[in-house]
């Protein structure tokens, strides 16, 4: 470093080097976000589907309330881009309700 807080120029060729890791564990974290985001969407419109065709009244109310509503909380949560970890909570909360209500239910 110089006198006025400036970095030689072979500091800052390879600067970049040091910001590699974190890059990359970002860009991992946001695909893995957004194909669980995705995922998590299509089984719950999935769910809604199979709960709509199931013919039981238990099984088409529980399909059609927690199918639709998961996937409008999933969507609202990326859409409106909460925090990225209270995403994460709503894409496990979702996702946990969408397969109980899928075993106990269809």
């Amino acid at each position: 470093m110089t006198d006025d807080g400036a970095q030689p120029p072979a500091a800052r060729r390879h600067g970049w080097v040091r910001d590699l890791p974190g890059a990359l564990a970002s860009l991992a974290e946001d695909f893995a976000r957004d194909s669980m985001i995705v995922g998590t969407a299509t089984v719950s419109v999935l769910l809604a589907i199979g709960g709509a065709l199931s013919g039981e009244a238990a099984s088409v109310a529980a399909g059609l309330l927690v199918g639709l509503g998961g996937a409008a909380l999933v969507l609202t949560a990326a859409g409106r881009k909460w925090p990225i970890g209270l995403q994460w909570l709503v894409i496990a909360a979702v996702l946990a309700a969408d397969l109980a209500v899928l075993v106990l239910l269809l």
